[in-house]
């Protein structure tokens, strides 16, 4: 399985969850409300009948006006008050049809209902009665109405609207609260499955990464014999892919590796024999010259002798050169091992090999680090070709001025050294640097011109670099900046 599928799975199953709880929540609180929403226009639409029966029957209207018709005879008062009363019937009727009736609205309907039904009996019979001129307390006594049931019941109607309504929201709350819950759950759900996948698949991932960091680290040191078995509890996915590519590339390089150090031991063999092929006959010619020197000295002329002599020193630099280019090679091809070094023992050395007058030379030392880690034999030979350079470019009839600095900078060990020698132009950097590479003749200043060459070779050695800054008719600076890795503690 892809790791995007799996990474995909554990993010879509949780929402995938997180939507059904969301829908589901959403329509119970979607009944809820339509079922609040339903009361209440019901509630509302039976609140308003029930004020269309009082306004029909109360003060004003139906048993007041039927009151005033007995007080006072007039006609008009009859018509309003059986007005009054038909309507109130006709208000009955539609709220006793509606749907899903309380038998106590049924109750106080019906009790109302026969109330009015009396009212309006008696109404006929107060108006046959005041048609013949009964006196009113007559009246009164004959068709009095007893008014206390139905009172009874729109008391217990009202009661009921106020606790079907206090009913209704408390449905209405527990619904909310049943679906904030069921939502709540399933996002805890939810979350808990992302967790379980989200683990699941970083641990098998994480797996996946530490084994090829195992195997890289083998690969970086050197170690190419992996067994491809470590492969087999590895999920089949893009990191399966990747290990098994770095271990072809392990083989791969282990193979390049091999033939690498079979072409530098052969290179080595070659350079070895190659010099020593070279030197012999050069040897021999300048032996030759000796002979010949020795044997016929008086019968030479003067040119051929000075000819003889420009063969013995090209033999002598030609030596030289081949030296140069055995000592470089071998530079590539040695494994070099690293030390803690002490910069001053270097610099006695150094001055000792070259055999300095010190009277000819000025030193300015600023030491700000004496211990580093190098290869000995590689910082002598760079010190030794630097100083080299120094006394061979210094400038005629003046003393040699040599600064040296050193210091520790970000892990990183520098060794500054600046002299007052003619320098050179800044763009002449690339030509001194390679091997062979030189601004002025042998005879001007005799070398392999191979000096500076190895400087950057050891630089490149110790993976550090050399940094070069001159100045034609004032001088030179070289600065070797080597790494240090766990050097100090």
């Amino acid at each position: 399985m892809k790791i995007t599928k799996k990474l995909l799975s554990a993010s879509l199953i949780p929402l995938f969850l997180l939507m059904i709880g969301a829908l589901t929540s959403g329509k119970l609180i979607s009944d809820s409300n339509l079922a609040t929403q339903s009361y209440i226009n019901n509630y509302a639409h039976r609140q308003v009948l029930v004020s269309k029966i009082f306004n029909q029957i109360g003060y004003g209207h139906g048993i007041h006006t039927f009151k005033n018709y007995i007080l006072r005879g007039d006609i008009v008062y009859y018509h309003r008050a059986k007005k009054d009363f038909t309507m109130a019937l006709t208000t009955i009727q539609e709220y006793m049809s509606l749907d899903n009736l309380d038998p106590i609205e049924l109750n106080t309907l019906t009790t109302l209902r026969f109330m009015i039904l009396e009212y309006k009996k008696k109404l006929e019979t107060a108006k046959e009665l005041i048609n013949k001129n009964i006196p009113i307390n007559e009246i009164d006594k004959q068709i009095k109405v007893d008014d206390t049931p139905s009172e009874f019941a729109l008391k217990n109607l009202n009661k009921y609207f106020l606790r079907k309504k206090n009913t209704e929201l408390q449905l209405l709350t527990n619904s909310q609260h049943q679906a904030y819950t069921l939502t709540l759950s399933i996002f805890l759900i939810s979350f808990i499955i992302a967790c379980l996948l989200s683990g699941i698949i970083s641990k098998r991932m994480l797996y996946s990464i530490k084994k090829i960091l195992q195997i890289s680290n083998q690969i970086s040191k050197e170690e190419y014999n992996i067994n491809k078995k470590v492969l087999f509890k590895f999920p089949n996915d893009e990191l399966k892919v990747l290990a098994n590519q770095i271990l072809d590339m392990g083989s791969k390089l282990r193979d390049a590796f091999a033939n690498l150090k079979k072409s530098n031991e052969d290179l080595e063999q070659f350079a070895y024999v190659a010099s020593h092929d070279l030197q012999s006959p050069i040897k021999k010619i300048s032996n030759y010259v000796d002979f010949i020197e020795l044997d016929y000295n008086q019968e030479i002329p003067q040119e051929a002798q000075n000819h003889l002599k420009e063969i013995k020193e090209l033999s002598v630099n030609m030596v030289e050169q081949i030296n140069a280019v055995l000592n470089y090679s071998k530079l590539t091809a040695e494994k070099h091992h690293y030390t803690r070094l002490n910069i001053h023992d270097l610099l006695d050395s150094v001055q000792t090999n070259l055999l300095f007058n010190e009277n000819d030379i000025e030193y300015d030392i600023q030491i700000k680090q004496n211990e580093f880690f190098a290869n000995k034999e590689l910082i002598q030979v760079y010190l030794q070709n630097i100083f080299s350079n120094a006394l061979k470019f210094k400038k005629p009839n003046q003393k040699l001025h040599l600064k040296i600095h050193t210091d520790l900078n970000q892990s990183k060990f520098n060794i500054k050294i600046c002299d007052n020698g003619i320098g050179f132009d800044q763009k002449h950097i690339k030509t001194i640097l390679r091997p062979f590479g030189r601004l002025h003749s042998k005879n001007d200043f005799p070398g392999s011109g191979i000096g500076l060459s190895t400087c950057k070779r050891i630089a490149e050695i110790h993976q550090g670099e050399l940094i070069i800054s001159a100045q034609e008719g004032v001088g030179s600076c070289f600065t070797l900046i080597l790494p240090q890795v766990n050097v100090y503690s």
